[in-house]
């Protein structure tokens, strides 16, 4: 019989070849309060999965006998519900891609970000949580928070983060931003592929989103191929700065299909606006960069805009 795992302590399994490796990994982890094993290739991660239940696994890629891709492959099958996490200091967005095809929860590379490892960490057991607590009936309260195609938190909680945000950074005179996204000419990949292909694309698009993202940074889906980036702490050119960095991302990223969008591949148009310099309400900041993310998409897509006093004037004549 498989043993139980302590609803105290979730343990956490971590796939390692180097011994260095291994003792980092525990370290980090065992701070945050998770219960750790450790093996040492692919075969022993096996028989460590057929004989414990375990939360999550961290596994590397490159590895003797059976590398990381292999071993996700072969415990997908033996528990389809097993979070999996791979890492590797050899990244490629194809490897990337192909990670997440075979199911992979995230994928991180080295050197570490020792947040970014509590963070995806946090995620997976929240994930079982939210799980336990569908079948004790809490689901339907948790579940009005996030969108059900994505897993980012949705556009009713989207308002209420950006309200709970305001009110942060006017009480401690902070700045913060907000971007609005747009994935461009969608309707064409939409339509010509059908619903199905597109709600993948935007699953995956909203996963590059959240990898990419800080661990403060709230990703919304917002409505459609309209997403939402809410950037604690962070001023107007900071905000550019991470606008950029995601339109980079999905640019360069390969999508399925992607040769039937006009330009080839993925883009997305970005509006930019930020608290307190462009307003001191939630409202209006949506609207401000939500009038930015028209600018974008008026001057050819695949851009990021800022709202300031020359764009509002440029986006009050276009309208």
């Amino acid at each position: 019989m498989p043993e139980t795992q302590s609803q105290e302590r979730p343990i956490v399994l971590v796939v390692d070849d180097e011994e260095i490796m291994q003792n980092l990994m525990r370290d980090i982890l065992e701070a945050s309060d998770y219960a750790v094993d450790i093996a040492g290739d692919g075969e022993q991660a096996l028989e460590k999965l057929r004989s414990k239940n375990f939360a999550l696994v961290f596994t590397d890629i490159r590895m003797p006998k059976m590398d990381g891709m292999e071993l996700l492959r072969r415990a997908r099958s033996l528990k389809p519900d097993l979070d999996i996490i791979m890492m590797t200091g050899f990244a490629t967005v194809n490897v990337a891609v192909e990670a997440m095809k075979l199911g992979a929860l995230d994928f991180i590379t080295k050197p570490f970000n020792l947040d970014h490892i509590r963070l995806v960490a946090g995620r997976s057991i929240e994930r079982r949580v939210l799980k336990k607590q569908a079948e004790e009936g809490e689901y339907y309260k948790r579940l009005s928070l996030t969108d059900g195609l994505t897993e980012l938190f949705n556009h009713r909680y989207f308002h209420q983060l950006l309200k709970t945000e305001l009110s942060r950074s006017e009480r401690n005179n902070r700045q913060f931003s907000l971007l609005m996204i747009d994935v461009d000419n969608f309707k064409t990949y939409n339509d010509t592929l059908g619903h199905t292909a597109g709600d993948e694309a935007l699953k995956f698009l909203a996963w590059l989103l959240r990898h990419h993202a800080r661990a403060s940074d709230m990703v919304c889906r917002y409505g459609g191929e309209e997403f939402a980036v809410i950037l604690p702490e962070t001023n107007k050119a900071e905000g550019k700065i991470a606008g950029e960095r995601f339109r980079r991302i999905i640019e360069e990223t390969v999508f399925e299909n992607q040769e039937i969008m006009p330009n080839k591949n993925f883009t997305i148009s970005v509006g930019l606006a930020s608290y307190p310099d462009d307003t001191q309400s939630a409202e209006e900041l949506v609207k401000r960069a939500d009038d930015a993310l028209y600018q974008a998409k008026r001057g050819g897509r695949n851009r990021v805009a800022s709202w300031g006093l020359e764009m509002s004037k440029n986006t009050a004549e276009a309208r």
